[in-house]
């Protein structure tokens, strides 16, 4: 974990620390989710044989805590989803978003909650973006 002490300095945490890349995990949130609100029928990652229509690609730009004056969880999502037919691409989204979520507390397991909360809040946004853009066939 990384917490953001002033304008310049940051401290990193060493007993606190991921498991798995966040990347990694935040994509696999964000796949559950765009599955449960029916935007996309199933995970191509899931073993398949049948080829994917759509792409969902997701890279974080920011993750840490800003503890300077009150504290927040912050984060920020690069987010590109596209379609590919033969030679061709189709860009259907891509956009930042961005959440900074006041937290209780100056510590690990605050940031984690605000984290998940800004998650949250970022996957609505993106549901709404992508309703009636994704044409499930």
């Amino acid at each position: 974990f990384v917490y953001r002490q002033d304008n310049v300095n940051f401290e990193s945490d060493f007993y606190n620390s991921f498991f798995i890349s966040p990347t990694s995990n935040l994509r696999e949130e964000m796949t559950k989710g765009l599955l449960g609100a029916k935007l996309f029928e199933w995970d191509a990652n899931q073993n398949t044989r049948i080829d994917p229509s759509h792409f969902f690609e997701v890279t974080i730009s920011e993750l840490y805590g800003d503890f300077q004056n009150s504290p927040k969880a912050c984060m920020s999502i690069d987010v590109f989803v596209y379609m590919e037919t033969g030679l061709n691409t189709n860009t259907i989204l891509k956009k930042s978003y961005h959440q900074t979520i006041d937290i209780q507390k100056k510590d690990a397991g605050n940031l984690v909650v605000g984290w998940n909360q800004g998650l949250t809040n970022i996957l609505k946004e993106l549901e709404i973006d992508l309703k009636g853009k994704i044409l499930i066939k």
